[in-house]
C-alpha cells in the first residue's frame, strides 16, 4: 500500500480513534441489536445539478428526502461533505461531464454512509482531509461504480460496519486505498457477472480496481491471481487489473482471426487483409500460446499502391505486452482507417510463441486474411501460416 512521510502521524491519530472506538463498541452492538427494519413508504426521485434541477446541493437533497427516495446527481463538482443519514439511493449520472464529484476540500470525508441499506453508485469522492473519500459506518449498503481518488488518508474507510457489498469501484492515488476497523464486508460481487476483457467474454465474480495492486493475471481474464489485502477486513479476492469501466465497454475489436493452433514458432508474416466494412483500428492483439510471452514485435500496413500507412512496435515485456499500438503515418490521427473491400498488405514480425492459423487464407470476423509467405525463426519459408491476431480501436 502507498505510504507517505506523514504516515506515522496518521497512524498516531488512528490509534486515538481506535481507543475511542473501543470504548463505544458495546454501545454500537446494543444499537445494532435494537435496530428494527422499517418498510419504505415513499419512492420519490429528486435531481441535483449546478442549476436547473430540484437542488444544487447534494446534502440539501438528502436532508429533504424521505427514506427509500432516489437522488440523482448530475455531472459537476460539489464542494461539500456529503453525509447520507437515511436509507436512500444516491446515484451519480454522467450528463456529459463525467461522474459527479464530491470534493471535501481537504476536510473530513467526501461521502459518509451513516444509515443502513444505502445504494451509492456513480460518484467520484476526492479531497478528503482527516478521514476518507468514502466513509462507511452502515450495514447492508451497496457501493458500486464509484471512484475514490486523491484523498490524504483513505480511499474508503469502514468503522463498525458490516455486510456491505463493495465492488466495481476504482481506488486511485490515496495514502491508503482501504482501511478498516471492527468491520466485515464483501469486497466483490455476490453473483458472477458477464464482462468483456481485451475483446473476450468471461463470467466471474468481480472485485475492485486498486492502483497499488501488484499481483499477476496469468490467464488474462482481467482478474488478479492473488487477493488484494485490506487490513483488519475481508480481502478483495477478485481484484481488477484495469479500471472497472473497461470491463463493460462494447467489444472494441473489428477484425478478429480468432485463436490459432500448434505448432507455433516466431518469424515474419507477409500477407493481406481485406475488411468487409470500413474499420478504424488503433491496437493489435496477438493470441499467445498458453502461459507464454507470445507477442508481435512489429507491424507494417501498406495500402493498395504499396504506400506504408501505419506501423507499430513492441515495447518490451511491460504491462499488457500482448497489445501494441498502431500509428497512422499519413495524418495526425491516432488511428488508421481501413476501407471496405480494399486489400492491405501486412508485415508482422512475431516473438516468443504466438498462435498461428495453419491455412493459406481464411474468412474471419470483419473480413478476410491471407498468407503470402511466412519465414520462421529457422529461415524456413511457409505458405500456410496466418498470424492469430485481433485488430481493434482501443479508443471506443
Amino acid at each position: 500500500m502507498k505510504k507517505n512521510g506523514g504516515q506515522l502521524a496518521i497512524n498516531d491519530k488512528r490509534r486515538v480513534k481506535f481507543r475511542k472506538g473501543k470504548a463505544l463498541i458495546f454501545a454500537v452492538i446494543f444499537a445494532m441489536l435494537a435496530f428494527v427494519s422499517v418498510g419504505c413508504v415513499s419512492a420519490a426521485t429528486y435531481s441535483v445539478c449546478p442549476s436547473g434541477c430540484d437542488y444544487t446541493s447534494i446534502q440539501a437533497a438528502i436532508d429533504a428526502a424521505d427514506p427509500c427516495d432516489t437522488i440523482e446527481v448530475h455531472s459537476g463538482t460539489y464542494n461539500e461533505n456529503v453525509n447520507v443519514t437515511k436509507q436512500l439511493i444516491l446515484r451519480g449520472v454522467d450528463t456529459g461531464g463525467g461522474k459527479p464529484v464530491a470534493d471535501a476540500g481537504g476536510s473530513g470525508s467526501a461521502i459518509t454512509l451513516h444509515a443502513d441499506g444505502i445504494m451509492l453508485e456513480g460518484f467520484r469522492a476526492t479531497g478528503s482531509g482527516s478521514e476518507a473519500g468514502i466513509k462507511v459506518t452502515s450495514k447492508d449498503s451497496t457501493i458500486t461504480g464509484n471512484d475514490a481518488c486523491n484523498n490524504i488518508y483513505d480511499g474508503i474507510y469502514t468503522y463498525r460496519s458490516s455486510n456491505n457489498n463493495i465492488y466495481l469501484n476504482n481506488f486511485i492515488n490515496n495514502t491508503d486505498n482501504a482501511y478498516s476497523c471492527f468491520s466485515t464486508n464483501f469486497w466483490n460481487s455476490t453473483e458472477k457477472i458477464t464482462y468483456t476483457y481485451n475483446g473476450s467474454q468471461y463470467t466471474n465474480y468481480l472485485g475492485n480496481y486498486w492502483d497499488d495492486y501488484t499481483g499477476n493475471d496469468t490467464n488474462d481474464d482481467g482478474i488478479g491471481n492473488t487477493s488484494y489485502v485490506i487490513p483488519n477486513e475481508n480481502n478483495d479476492n477478485y481484484p481488477l487489473m484495469q479500471l472497472w469501466e473497461n470491463y463493460f465497454a462494447p467489444a472494441p475489436y473489428v477484425f478478429d482471426t480468432d485463436a490459432g493452433t500448434y505448432p507455433s514458432i516466431m518469424g515474419t508474416h507477409n500477407g493481406t487483409i481485406t475488411p468487409s466494412d470500413n474499420i478504424t483500428v488503433s491496437t493489435l492483439y496477438t493470441y499467445p500460446c498458453v502461459r507464454t510471452g507470445g507477442h508481435t514485435k512489429s507491424i507494417e500496413l501498406y495500402n493498395e499502391t504499396g504506400t506504408l500507412i501505419a506501423n507499430g512496435s513492441w515495447n518490451r515485456y511491460i504491462g499488457d505486452y500482448h497489445n501494441i499500438t498502431i500509428h497512422n503515418l499519413t495524418g495526425e490521427a491516432t488511428y488508421v482507417t481501413l476501407l471496405k473491400n480494399h486489400k492491405y498488405n501486412y508485415t508482422i514480425v512475431t516473438g516468443s510463441y504466438p498462435q498461428i492459423i495453419h491455412e493459406p487464407g481464411k474468412e474471419v470476423t470483419g473480413g478476410t486474411i491471407t498468407c503470402t509467405n511466412f519465414t520462421d525463426a529457422n529461415g524456413v519459408v511457409h505458405y500456410n501460416c496466418i498470424p492469430a491476431i485481433r485488430l481493434y480501436d482501443l479508443q471506443k
